[in-house]
């Protein structure tokens, strides 16, 4: 259960917040058919993930896929990749951190300042080795995500189906769905803590049925109330300044 709860806290987070916009550029049907589908899509990639941890103990992380794959050589570019995208994942939590620190302090201290205070908290957080202890952190984050769904500002104006919507534009909301479904990066390592391996797949079911449902209610409930707003400085919301 804990495993479950961390895995929805990681996956559901700061991409959820560009579902919205997607469905504001795509329309309401044709979004919720891409988050449903890209669900489905990353479910089965997640349950490959987990078999592999189980035909081969010994891979803690997507390097270890690539000495599978090609050797060292795979080892060192999927390391590097790896990394970076959670270099770069941790890099927008920051920044949005400090973009909403400002516009609820009504800009109180530099930008900077509010990042420093993000990147110790990060820091802070991911000095544990193992999961146990801040799998608990992950009850309040999850609570802190829906509450984003039942704020009722006035409703906007929804469209169902979007139509010439040019490919290069229709694809960015398409893709901003994508990085929603981005905890596959830390699959190997949760799967790790598990004390009976196996159970990964339970979790998996689990995180994912709630992370879907999750995309679909906010986005639509999000869109729905705040179509107006529904533009986004992706991953994180454009401050209204009028």
């Amino acid at each position: 259960m804990n495993v479950g709860t961390l895995m929805l806290a990681e996956n559901v987070s700061l991409g959820v917040l560009v579902l919205p916009q997607a469905l504001a550029i795509l329309g309401l049907i044709p979004g919720l058919l891409c988050i449903c589908f890209l669900g489905i899509i990353t479910t089965y990639t997640g349950h490959m993930v987990g078999e592999l941890k189980l035909a081969h103990p010994s891979v803690a992380c997507y390097a270890d896929c690539g000495m599978l794959i090609s050797g060292p050589f795979g080892r060192e570019v999927l390391a590097v990749g790896q990394e970076l995208v959670l270099a770069f994942v941790m890099d927008v939590h920051i920044l949005t951190l400090g973009v909403a620190m400002n516009a609820m302090t009504d800009y109180g201290a530099c930008t900077i300042i509010f990042s420093v205070v993000g990147l110790t908290i990060s820091f802070l957080l991911g000095l544990p080795k193992t999961f146990k202890n801040i799998s608990h952190f992950s009850y309040f984050f999850t609570i802190t995500m829906i509450a984003i769904s039942i704020q009722k500002p006035d409703m906007g104006n929804i469209v169902a189906v979007r139509p010439n919507v040019p490919l290069v534009k229709g694809l960015a909301p398409v893709m901003d769905i994508f990085l929603a479904y981005t905890g596959h990066v830390a699959f190997f390592s949760f799967q790790s803590e598990l004390k009976d391996t196996r159970d990964f797949r339970k979790a998996l079911i689990f995180e994912q049925g709630i992370a879907v449902t999750l995309y679909k209610l906010i986005s639509v409930i999000i869109y729905y109330y705040t179509e107006t707003f529904c533009g986004l400085a992706r991953p994180q919301f454009r401050v209204p300044t009028g």
